[in-house]
Formats: C-alpha cells, structure tokens, sequence
C-alpha cells in the first residue's frame, strides 16, 4: 500500500480530515502505527485522553522519563478528577506526597495506605481513620470495614491466597477491584499468568491482563483477552 502513487498525500488528506472533524484520538492511533509515539501522545492530549496518553508515553522510556511531559499528563488527569491514575503517575516520578493526595482526593485509600507504609508511616494510622470514615458514610457496616483492613493485612503478610478470599466477600465494587489489581500483579511476577488473568479481569484491568501477556510473549491469550 505504501508503494502505491500518491499514498502519502492520502494519508496526509486523511490526516487533515481527522484533525478538522476533532478526531484527534483517532489520528494518535494511526501516529501508533506509524511508529511516532510522542505525536500519538501529543493528540491524545489534545484530545482530553489522558489515560491514554500515559498509557502511550510509558511503552517508550524517553518519553516516560519526560518530567514536563508527565507533569502536564498529571495535571490533565487531576482536571478530569482521575485521581487514581493521577497518583500511579506521580508514584511513578517518585513524588509520593502529591500521589498519596491524589489517593486520598480520589477515595483510594488502600492505595493511600499502601503507599504510606513505605513513603510516610506515621500517616498509615491517619489514612485509616480516614478509610474507616469513607466506609462508614457509604453505609458499609463493620463488618465490611474488618474485611477490607484483613485483606490489606493479607497482603502486607504476602497471603496471596487468603487475601483473594477475603476480597471476594467484598461488595464495594471500586475498592475490590482495587485489591483484585494488587494481587494479580503480584500474581504476574511470579508467572501465575492465568490465575493473574482472572483477578486483573475481576478488576475491570483488561489492559493490564493485555500487557502482561505482550509481556510474557503469549500473543494468542493478549488477543483473546483484547476481543
């Protein structure tokens, strides 16, 4: 295709009717595919994809080693209130005081109190009132309180088993999922791939059950997840 005559001025055209009709998501998936990653990720932020353009700006490590450019991922994502993925970045650039506000201004206090363990330990007893608070006024009762503090306990003690069967006994949908994406990526280290499979898609982490297989090189379980 690309040897047929006049191919790069229609897709140049083709480039021009995506940027006039605001399909800037869509023209960063054909950038993907032409290999320019920095330009894929520069339209998805004109495009108001963060997620996506994190997601794009981490497959290439001068790119994800980019202060500015994650900076200004980070403040995108902070502005659509994705304070989780907000905080994932700026635990990636090791700025644990900004990612454990994004934990907390987006509700995630697991992620809060995992990260404050290592980064900050006098503010775990805090983020847990805190955590208990949340809980209590989205009506869970306390018995759901102890399951979620047993499930963190399971995890810090590295009970990958007992850990997946308390979170099962877990109704708030968001915070499970949370656990479930824990312990499947721990489930990934150690090439437990299927059983991994299962957790990161009880998460709603297709991407994440996607990459792990690219990963390990088991392209026919990728597509299959994909599709």
């Amino acid at each position: 295709m690309e040897n047929y005559p006049g191919y790069d001025q229609l897709k140049a055209n083709y480039y021009r009717t995506l940027f006039d009709t605001g399909q800037d998501a869509k023209a960063a998936e054909m950038k993907i595919a032409d290999g320019d990653v920095a330009g894929a990720v520069s339209l998805y932020m004109k495009a108001k994809k963060p997620v996506q353009a994190l997601e794009t700006a981490l497959i290439v490590p001068s790119l994800a080693s980019d202060h500015q450019l994650m900076m200004s991922i980070a403040s995108q994502l902070m502005q659509s209130q994705l304070f989780d993925k907000a905080g994932e970045l700026y635990e990636h650039m090791k700025d644990f005081e900004k990612a454990l506000e994004c934990y907390t201004n987006g509700k995630a206090f697991n992620r809060a109190v995992q990260l404050a363990r290592f980064a900050d330990p006098e503010r775990v007893v805090s983020l847990e009132e805190q955590w208990g608070d949340h809980l209590v006024s989205e009506g869970q009762h306390d018995a759901s309180i102890n399951h979620f503090l047993a499930a963190e306990a399971a995890i810090q003690a590295k009970e990958w088993g007992k850990a997946v069967q308390i979170v099962d006994v877990i109704q708030d949908l968001k915070t499970s999922g949370d656990f479930y994406g824990r312990i499947a990526a721990h489930y990934a280290t150690t090439d437990e791939l299927d059983r991994a499979e299962r957790l990161y898609l009880e998460a709603n982490l297709q991407k994440e059950a996607i990459a792990m297989y690219v990963k390990n090189n088991r392209w026919a379980d990728a597509y299959r997840v994909r599709t």
